[in-house]
């Protein structure tokens, strides 16, 4: 790691646990991004959020698509999945 990236994370850690943030653009090295993800991932806001980055513009409209519920796999069935990837040899 680069002497700049690894103070960044340094200030930014310490930012983190010691400043009263509301939004993560108050912390060193925080942009848009971090921003709308925060909103998105954390806080659960994704209806508010417009984001610029094209991933998070597709995570959220596949959001609205579904009504916020989303189109993943139940429990049951991602066990299912994964003892068949096991049993086949492709899981990590």
């Amino acid at each position: 790691m680069r002497v700049s990236r690894a103070a960044t994370l340094v200030r930014f850690s310490s930012e983190f646990l010691t400043k009263q943030w509301r939004c993560p653009t108050q912390l060193h090295g925080c942009g848009r991004y971090a921003a709308d993800a925060y909103l998105i991932f954390c806080r659960g806001a994704w209806r508010e959020v417009q984001p610029a980055d094209k991933d998070l513009r597709r995570y959220r409209d596949w959001l609205e698509s579904t009504g916020g519920e989303g189109s993943g796999l139940e429990r049951e069935k991602l066990e299912e999945l994964l003892r068949a990837g096991e049993m086949s040899g492709t899981a990590d």
